[in-house]
């Protein structure tokens, strides 16, 4: 049997999948290859009228399409954030393939990064 833990009692812990929805990218081959090659992924704000904010660039995810997630009424009814984050969350698990794994010993870590 696999130890559930390290040699200093840290739990063990595997990435099966990964999925992202970034302004770099919205699968992870193509936010990679473009973080590598230094692609800045900040533009002019496209997705609603900027002109009276102090500030007009943004990271903005715009390759972003919900259709394979979602149907039409569910586009309409579900924030583009909720979107964003359901999409990742499938493509990780089509990433991971068949677990195989106990349900109660997986795990989604997610996170978004707001700069000030």
């Amino acid at each position: 049997m696999v130890d559930l833990v390290d040699a200093h009692g840290r739990p063990r812990v595997v990435v099966t999948g990964m999925g992202v929805k970034t302004p770099a990218g919205v699968d992870v081959a193509t936010m990679w290859e473009r973080v590598l090659a230094g692609v800045g992924s900040a533009k002019t704000i496209e997705r609603f009228d900027a002109s009276e904010l102090p500030v007009r660039f943004a990271g903005e995810v715009l390759e972003y399409d919900p259709t394979p997630y979602f149907n039409p009424k569910e586009v309409r009814r579900v924030d583009r954030f909720t979107q964003l984050g359901f999409g990742a969350a499938a493509d990780a698990l089509s990433d991971a393939g068949e677990l195989g794994a106990d349900p109660s010993r997986c795990a989604v870590i997610a996170a978004c990064v707001l700069h000030r």
